[in-house]
């Protein structure tokens, strides 16, 4: 690992940190200036609605990119997912997120954000 991916490697853990991303549940790995995040996005404290979380991502995603020495940025996390528009989305189920209403309410989330 070169000291330029080393450098990466901490500018990015300080951004998830910055935005309060589960650093035990999200993981990434940095070689070359190619970055590649995965696992499972979640906030830290209290559960928050999902809206919170795809800001998150959009801060988090151009925080990053903002690095020196980033080539490139890929993303693989199993509850998130970011469409050909940029457009991040929800993928887990409602009954996964914090209960607000009908709690036999379980359907698929097409939330965009």
């Amino acid at each position: 690992m070169s000291s330029e991916d080393l450098e990466l490697n901490c500018g990015i853990r300080s951004v998830l940190t910055r935005h309060w991303i589960d650093l035990s549940k999200t993981n990434f790995f940095v070689r070359r200036g190619h970055v590649h995040m995965s696992g499972e996005v979640s906030l830290i404290g209290v559960q928050r609605p999902s809206e919170d979380t795809a800001v998150a991502l959009r801060a988090v995603e151009s925080d990053v990119r903002r690095l020196q020495a980033i080539k490139s940025l890929s993303f693989d996390f199993t509850n998130w997912v970011r469409d050909d528009s940029g457009v991040w989305k929800c993928s887990r189920k409602k009954s996964e997120e914090p209960r607000r209403g009908n709690a036999d309410e379980v359907r698929e989330s097409s939330d965009e954000y």
